[in-house]
């Protein structure tokens, strides 16, 4: 679940962008709703429940006697809100309203769009890519371990 969390913090920080700013006051309930609103138009609640799903496979293949049902009423479970609600007051922490409502105009524009529509697939492959760098990093570590008479 950790691993889930964190690809998910990973994904909102990469469909939001960085910024170094502090937000300067406690968010206006205007404010949080326009954090909520550039959730919704990148569709990043509903993003999450999609990993969620694909994190889920390897469970499900690693207990082959839990039924399908379990897994459907445990998805029902699930509401991507919660984690938007969750995510509201850390956006407030990072980004001005000023500049929330920078990202509410770039994600209505044709590049944001796209960006919203592409980045599952770039996060998806990059995370594969990260993968196949980590294991081949971990090879020469053993390797050089070996060779210094380590291991």
């Amino acid at each position: 679940m950790k691993s889930t969390m964190m690809r998910v913090a990973l994904l909102f920080t990469f469909i939001s962008g960085c910024s170094c700013v502090l937000a300067q006051s406690a968010p206006t309930e205007e404010m949080k709703d326009d954090i909520r609103k550039m959730m919704e138009i990148t569709g990043a609640g509903n993003l999450a429940v999609q990993m969620m799903n694909q994190m889920l496979i390897p469970m499900k293949q690693a207990t082959p006697s839990v039924p399908e049902e379990f897994w459907t009423k445990f998805l029902g479970k699930v509401d991507a809100n919660e984690l938007v609600e969750l995510t509201v007051p850390i956006y407030a922490k990072y980004f001005t309203h000023d500049e929330i409502k920078e990202l509410l105009t770039f994600y209505q524009t044709p590049l944001g769009k796209k960006m919203i529509v592409t980045l599952p697939s770039v996060m998806q492959e990059s995370m594969i890519a990260g993968q196949k760098w980590g294991e081949k990093i971990g090879q020469m570590v053993v390797e050089e371990m070996k060779a210094a008479g380590y291991k």
